[in-house]
């Protein structure tokens, strides 16, 4: 999936910014989750990637991204939803809104 790239500077600070926040919030997610379902992930998909160096002049986006639509309590359709989209700002949106039902729904059941 080829990004349609930031068309000015305040656009890129945008996406950086939402890139930033999104990344944030993933990982403390990742690192929320209790020791063996942690542990399982890693086991599985590895442990939560590093940012790259200029993560939105990648391609395909930050290899994070994928990676948390993998470990994700997505349904199917959801995660291929999110996948599919062609804008890196929409997946990231998309995903923004993964974690915060996530994380609602993991305090209410706290």
């Amino acid at each position: 999936l080829t990004d349609k790239r930031p068309a000015n500077d305040a656009e890129k600070q945008a996406l950086q910014a939402l890139h930033d926040e999104i990344h944030t919030a993933a990982s403390q997610w990742y690192l929320s989750i209790p020791g063996m379902p942690r542990a399982q992930i890693v086991r599985h998909f590895g442990t939560f990637p590093e940012v790259e160096q200029n993560p939105l002049e990648l391609p395909n986006g930050p290899t994070w991204c994928w990676w948390l639509c993998a470990v994700l309590p997505l349904d199917p359709r959801a995660q291929i939803t999110i996948i599919s989209m062609g804008q890196l700002s929409d997946r990231l949106k998309a995903l923004r809104r993964v974690l915060q039902f996530v994380q609602r729904r993991g305090t209410a059941a706290q």
